[in-house]
């Protein structure tokens, strides 16, 4: 069963794969070249004739600035020594901006990529012009079958409600100082006031803002929240100086939290409560932590960053709805979706962002619609043995089988490379005493 560990591990053989790997490269190309068509150019080309951004397009560009930007302090960040004011206030910055990102996803430049990093700040433009696709561009700009498309694919509320921020917790503001999905204080993450002086990295990412994904600690603090508002109304209304909108208003908070309890099926007396939520058979669990639990062990299900990846959907969502994943005939090429998602992955859980199975489930949720929309509109059946889905748990088979044993080679190294690691920490040599001097008897 996959752990932290190994996620960590799969992801940077990925990556380590992907960089001399020609098929990897020529399908990451096809999609930056794609997105930059639709994206950067059209931006890029007003900014340099002076002409008028739409309104959209000034969203774009807005959000660009903040990614890679001071401001958005991400891995693969194009422009990290400015702030995302300075780049907006400058109109030479934000051509710079374009430029780099238009550079970055070019053919030439993909193939002739060597680099690990370099192919991070590629898959960096790509997901964040995806974003920008699936989040700014106007309805009328998308494909007729987007709707469906984002539909089946993203991730439900009910699993990005389970997020728990450390600033839920109580938690300090922290750092990535890593690579990987580890999060040991000090050696993978890092409150911001006490970074150490000399760390792998130091970025934002999903692992250093969420403290877990777990729908019943999501019920327990939405618990919390009820008591305590409970009190304060019960509070007011015993005053007799209260004022009706202050008691209105907070009446209205615990109505909402209300619907929150009877949502999560948490009674709303405490005595009435488990002391382990976990122990309720009665909280309703979001799809991904069933499918963690499933591929997992008892009391060891895989793990969970910041739930089902959103940057892993909006990708997949505006390639698919773009046609970047259709062959020539204009069919739906699944190797091409399966070798994106491969080096999606590789990105996204070597970033600290998501685990294997988080990124992996939404891939599979492409496959599923690609199968649902083949059955309703060509009446094509297609035996589910011959889709190539991720199975939960087996990492391996998110790779396409050109580069699956080449991945697993690097992979099962590292794991051995681990583990020696580890039993060599757990050996525990007796004190090299000083021989005693031997004793004549006679």
């Amino acid at each position: 069963m996959p752990t932290v560990k190994q996620d960590s591990n799969f992801a940077s053989s990925i990556l380590e794969v992907a960089v001399n790997d020609e098929m990897s490269k020529k399908h990451v190309a096809k999609a930056a070249e794609k997105l930059k068509e639709v994206v950067i150019t059209p931006i890029l080309y007003k900014l340099n004739a002076g002409q008028p951004l739409l309104d959209h397009e000034k969203k774009v560009l807005e959000f660009l600035a903040d990614e890679h930007s001071s401001n958005g302090l991400q891995w693969g960040g194009a422009m990290p020594k400015h702030s995302k004011s300075a780049i907006l206030a400058d109109n030479e910055l934000q051509k710079e901006l374009l430029a780099e990102l238009s550079e970055r996803m070019k053919t030439d430049n993909i193939m002739g990529i060597s680099d690990t990093e370099k192919l991070a700040g590629v898959m960096k433009a790509i997901t964040d012009c995806s974003f920008t696709y699936v989040e700014r561009f106007p309805k009328e700009s998308h494909g007729a079958k987007f709707d469906n498309i984002k539909t089946m694919i993203f991730p439900t509320s009910e699993e990005l409600n389970i997020r728990i921020t450390r600033a839920e917790m109580g938690e300090a503001e922290h750092r990535a100082i890593s690579f990987g999905i580890g999060t040991e204080i000090g050696k993978d993450i890092a409150p911001v006031n006490d970074i150490p002086m000399e760390t792998e990295r130091m970025h934002k990412a999903g692992k250093a803002t969420f403290a877990m994904a777990d729908v019943f600690q999501r019920a327990q603090i939405i618990a919390a929240q009820y008591d305590k508002q409970a009190k304060y109304v019960k509070d007011l209304e015993s005053k007799n100086d209260v004022s009706l909108d202050e008691l209105t208003e907070a009446k209205k908070v615990l109505e909402d939290l209300t619907k929150k309890m009877q949502y999560y099926r948490v009674d709303i007396d405490p005595e009435k409560r488990p002391v382990n939520f976990k122990e309720s058979p009665h909280i309703p669990i979001p799809s991904i932590q069933k499918l963690a639990r499933l591929g997992g062990e008892k009391d060891s299900p895989l793990p969970l960053v910041a739930t089902a990846s959103g940057t892993t959907a909006r990708t997949l969502i505006a390639l698919h709805d773009l046609q970047a994943f259709n062959d020539k005939d204009g069919n739906f090429d699944a190797e091409s979706a399966q070798y994106l998602s491969t080096i999606l992955c590789g990105t996204i859980v070597h970033g600290g962002h998501h685990s294997v199975l988080e990124v992996g489930e939404i891939y599979n949720r492409l496959l599923d619609y690609q199968a649902i929309d083949d059955l309703e509109n060509k009446g094509k059946h297609r035996d589910e043995s011959t889709i190539r889905y991720y199975k939960i748990g087996d990492s391996g088979t998110l790779v396409p089988d050109a580069m699956r044993e080449s991945v697993l080679v690097k992979y099962n190294h590292k794991n051995q490379a681990d583990f020696r690691s580890a039993l060599q920490n757990t050996i525990n040599p007796e004190p090299d005493f000083p021989s005693q001097p031997e004793r004549n008897f006679k």
